[in-house]
This record gives C-alpha cells, structure tokens and sequence, in this order.
C-alpha cells in the first residue's frame, strides 16, 4: 500500500491534546460581530469562548488561536465564517459536536470523538478523523491528506476533493456522492454506494473489504489485495495495469458481478469471480484461480495470454457488453469519437471524425447498453457522421456506447445521462 499512500498529518495530534487540557461549565455564547476569536469583543458574553462552552458564529470570525474540545459545541451559521489567521491553523474535536453550515477554512483538523457535521464549504490542508462520526453534505476542498480511521459518510450532496485519501484499518468510509482524489487506499471498509462517483487520477489501492454499487475511475494502476466486490450495474475504470494479489501471504479476492475496463495489462495470482465482465486492452495473465461464468475479453487475442492457474470451463470470452479497450484496427485508429456534452440532461451529439467514404457513412451504426449488458438504442446514419442521444428516452445514469462499420468495431466508450 505505501505505492499508493503516503499521508503527512504532523501536528494533528498534538492538537487533539488541547481539548484534554481545557475544560469549562456549559455556556452558550454567539458572536455579535467581526473579529479575532480571542477578542472578547467578538462575544455576546464579552469573554474569550473556552473549551465546553456551546459556541455559534454568525459573522467573519479569525480563529487566532488552535483551537480544541471534548464537551460543547460548535456551530458556524450559514451567514458565519471562520478562517485561521495562518496556514497551519489547528481544530480539534474530541467529543460534543461541531456543526458548519456557512464558510470554514482552517489548515489541519483532527476528529477524535463527538459528531463532526460539513453541510457546506470547509477549507483545509489536513483532516484526520480517528473517532467519533463524520458526515459531510457539502464541499470539502483542498485537502492534501485526509486519513480516516471511524466512521465517514460523504452523502449524495456531498464532495470530497484531496490529494492522499487513506482508509485506515479501522475505518468505514461511505460514499453516496462525489470523491475526487489523487491517490486513494483502503486498508478498511469502504463503500462506494449505487449513484455515487469516485475520480482517481493516479493510483486506487485496496487491502481489506471494498463494495462498488457505482462508479470508479482510476487514471493509473488498481491493486487489490483484499476483499473487493464489484455489483451488478457497477464500473471500475482502470486506464493503465489491474492486478489482483496479496504479496504478503493472504489471499486476494476480487468478485466482478458489473464491468471492469482495464486499459493495458490485467493480472491476477488470487482469485476472480463473479458474472459481470472484464474488458482488457492489452497483456493479461493468470497464476491464480477464475471462477464462475464471468465473460473475460481481451482485445489483444480474447482469451487469457498466460496462465498457470486455473480457469473455470464456464467463463466466456468477449461474449458480453461492448469492449472496445485497445482496438487496434485501422479503421479503428485513424477516426475518433467525440460526445457533447457529457454528461447530458437533454441532448447529446455523438460526432465519429475520420475519413469515411459515403458508403461507409451509410453503414455506420451506434449501440448503446446499459450496464446489465442490455442493448437499449441502435442509431444507423444514413448520410453525415453524427448521431444525436436523447435523455428523454434513457433513464438517468451510466452508458455505453459502441461504433461500428459494416459490423467493424472502431471505437467505444461511456456516456452519463443527468
């Protein structure tokens, strides 16, 4: 896992020490106006807030000072805002609630007990959430690392933007809305619930229990060394190697129940089941065990390129939804396909650009499949080399989408109806 991950926190947990420290009797108190957090003339009370103390901010509060807790509360109201006055400005949260519905920026954060509530933009360098509960329905933005190791839920209006995202071990991260990250690893359990999306442009790396009901783009490498589960309807996207093993002793399992693309190689020393397909563009090899009656395509030949393992009599070859991942026909690499906008609500325009003679043009048709493998419009173009998707006819959510010439395949891909 250290490919994936390598996550810098330095500095949250010597402020989760501050709440241990502080202490006071419950008081409510709000901010009356503008000002530094320490200036007693930001307050109603006329008074510095202290650890549990039940505190609202309605207005532009600096946070002048780290800042901690163990009992009380929190609160930025939706016309309130709080920013550290340096980068590296600290908040800790070790038990009571905190609660932001207006604006937050503060550099590191540490979550070690209570209930942390995001319900609209926090700004922050570093979050470690090591307790207590998580939940977010707004904006987490700039994020160098975010570690968890409790429990997070980024729900359906929720999205989540960092560079290093770790799952600890002892972590249960929940997706049901948007996750953009650099790196992303799973040492825990991690669910990417039905609707949700995850955007990877480097490395995705498992180790324990991951489930995908959706979507899953990674612009690099897949490794998975646990438990990984991939739903019926569901996509994992891999645009370079896919690979499916434990180098330290346990055993790799990988259930395909959906689709997985893989742009170049696939490998797998475990063991692969499931009834959904694998689309691979290049290399593939098997030292492991293949389960079941999933259908496996390679494009570089359709069967597996190097084995040693066993391969169960039940699993077909390029027999499933359309899988275009390194096609390397002529026709195929001198056109290319374009689809504005996407996604799309309304309409879509699917433009094929190449040389293609007229006759050509007559026979070129589009194939479009839902991810059951079912085929659900074919459009012929009769005289121009565009076709035109409409949303009303299509349920919302993932497609894909196949280009052919006198039944020569020449490009695929995926389209998204909002």
């Amino acid at each position: 896992m250290e490919k994936f991950l390598h996550l810098s926190l330095t500095g949250l947990t010597s402020i989760a020490l501050v709440a241990a420290s502080l202490s006071a009797s419950a008081q409510t108190i709000a901010s009356v106006t503008n000002g530094n957090a320490t200036n007693p003339l930001t307050w109603d009370c006329t008074c510095i807030p202290l650890p549990g103390m039940d505190v609202t901010v309605n207005h532009d509060v600096t946070l002048d000072n780290d800042w901690g807790y163990t009992t009380g509360s929190l609160t930025i109201g939706a016309n309130g805002s709080l920013t550290g006055d340096v980068p590296n400005r600290g908040l800790a949260v070790g038990g009571g609630t905190f609660t932001n519905d207006g604006i937050v920026d503060i550099g590191n954060v540490a979550v070690t007990g209570g209930t942390f509530s995001n319900n609209n933009e926090f700004t922050m360098v570093a979050l470690l959430v090591a307790g207590g509960t998580f939940t977010n329905t707004g904006d987490l933005l700039g994020l160098d690392s975010l570690a968890n190791d409790a429990a997070f839920t980024n729900s359906s209006t929720g999205f989540v933007e960092a560079n290093q995202l770790l799952n600890g071990a002892n972590g249960t991260f929940t997706n049901e809305g948007e996750i953009n990250s650099v790196n992303l690893g799973d040492l825990g359990v991690f669910n990417n619930l039905s609707g949700a999306f995850i955007d990877i442009t480097n490395d995705f790396g498992t180790g324990n229990e991951f489930h995908n009901h959706a979507e899953i783009s990674v612009g690099n490498d897949f490794g998975n060394a646990g438990s990984f589960m991939n739903y019926a309807g569901a996509l994992l996207d891999v645009a370079i190697d896919w690979a499916n093993n434990d180098s330290v002793g346990g055993t790799a399992t990988f259930d395909n129940d959906g689709m997985v693309i893989v742009g170049v190689d696939w490998w797998n020393d475990d063991i692969i089941t499931g009834s959904g397909q694998f689309c691979i563009g290049n290399a593939t090899g098997n030292s492991g065990d293949m389960q079941e009656d999933f259908d496996f395509c390679d494009n570089s030949g359709g069967a597996i390129d190097w084995n040693t393992g066993t391969i169960s009599a039940s699993i077909t070859y390029c027999s499933g939804n359309p899988c275009a991942v390194g096609v390397e026909e002529a026709l195929a690499t001198s056109t290319s396909i374009e689809v504005y906008p996407n996604p799309f609500s309304t309409t879509a325009t699917v433009t094929v650009n190449g040389n293609l003679s007229s006759a050509q043009l007559k026979d070129l048709r589009l194939e479009l499949y839902d991810l059951t493998g079912r085929k659900v419009q074919t459009l012929q173009n009769a005289r121009n080399n565009q076709f035109q998707l409409n949303a009303n006819q299509l349920k919302e959510g993932l497609y894909l989408y196949r280009v052919a010439v006198n039944n020569e395949l020449i490009g695929a891909g995926k389209v998204v109806v909002e």
